[in-house]
């Protein structure tokens, strides 16, 4: 690989890496969304998608297949132990997208990187470590390692998708002040045997907080 020139660099191949590069293409920006990653992550990991995003899902064309993918969630329901307490539907959202979507991080990321791909095969490079971005004459240049061989994009911009640790946000001086959560969390998906279907569930209980949401093919994320 060679030097390579682009009006923006996304660092981080993420669910919103991915989208941006979408937006930015279909606005015929050029840009490399640059994915440390030698493939997609096959975890569930994040799954609830709101009516916000779905609006903006949409404009890159892909917030129909999501939704044949998932689960609606159109409700939750919140518990005293076994009591139930009350309901809270997403009925009074405006439409369209009047639930929550319930689907697993990983379909949404291969469904943005189809998308990315149609637009720009080239855009999504994988296997790619940014060691260094520095400021130039010229613009902004990304260094990365691609398998055993060093390459520089140029770059009018270059924006971080690239999570806690950002390398991105570290290189533009700018600080992180967020810290570990006071209370610890236990998540894990199971075979559904509530009698729940699509809707969510809150359990107060003399122990601590129990959340359900449904997902796909009869599983059940609880976090507790």
């Amino acid at each position: 690989m060679s030097d390579d020139k682009t009006d923006i660099v996304i660092v981080g191949g993420g669910p919103i890496g991915l989208f941006l590069g979408c937006l930015l293409l279909q606005e015929g920006v050029s840009c490399r969304v640059l994915e440390k990653r030698e493939s997609s992550s096959e975890h569930t990991r994040s799954i609830g998608i709101h009516p916000p995003s779905l609006e903006r899902l949409d404009e890159v064309g892909i917030a129909d297949e999501l939704i044949s993918l998932g689960v609606r969630v159109a409700e939750g329901l919140a518990y005293a132990n076994r009591r139930l307490l009350g309901r809270l539907s997403f009925e009074s959202c405006p439409p369209p997208y009047q639930f929550v979507l319930a689907l697993p991080q990983y379909l949404t990321e291969r469904v943005l990187e189809r998308r990315l791909n149609e637009l720009d095969d080239s855009a999504l490079i994988r296997g790619a470590a940014v060691t260094h971005v520095s400021d130039r004459r010229d613009g902004l240049a990304v260094e990365v390692v691609v398998g055993q061989r060093q390459h520089t994009f140029r770059a009018e911009f270059v924006i971080g998708c690239d999570g806690k640790d950002s390398l991105v946000r570290k290189s533009a001086g700018i600080e992180f002040p967020g810290g570990e959560y006071m209370d610890k969390f236990l998540m894990g998906d199971f075979e559904d045997n509530t009698d729940l279907g699509p809707r969510a569930g809150i359990f107060l209980t003399d122990g601590g907080v129990v959340e359900s949401f449904p997902l796909p093919a009869g599983i059940r994320r609880w976090v507790v």
